[in-house]
């Protein structure tokens, strides 16, 4: 598919789908290729399958990485600026 655009609509676009899925989001982590946003492992699956359809995506764009703690996403956010 075509790889996701980086603009300030598809953040928002993002956050609102969630929103309105009442899909509760924990951290967010943005880069020029990249949005990240950290939910309950409890709703990952159900965010995933809602930004396939808000985005109309393709499996492989969107990636559902394994409950991480409070201290290990710290790490990663810092180490990814």
């Amino acid at each position: 598919g075509s790889g996701m655009k980086s603009s300030p609509g598809v953040a928002a676009r993002a956050f609102t789908t969630l929103g309105e899925n009442q899909i509760n989001i924990l951290a967010i982590s943005t880069s020029p290729i990249r949005l990240s946003v950290v939910v309950d492992g409890s709703q990952a699956a159900e965010a995933v399958r809602c930004l396939h359809t808000a985005f109309d995506l393709d499996s492989d764009s969107v990636f559902e990485e394994t409950q991480l703690s409070a201290e290990e996403i710290a790490a990663k956010m810092n180490k990814g600026r």
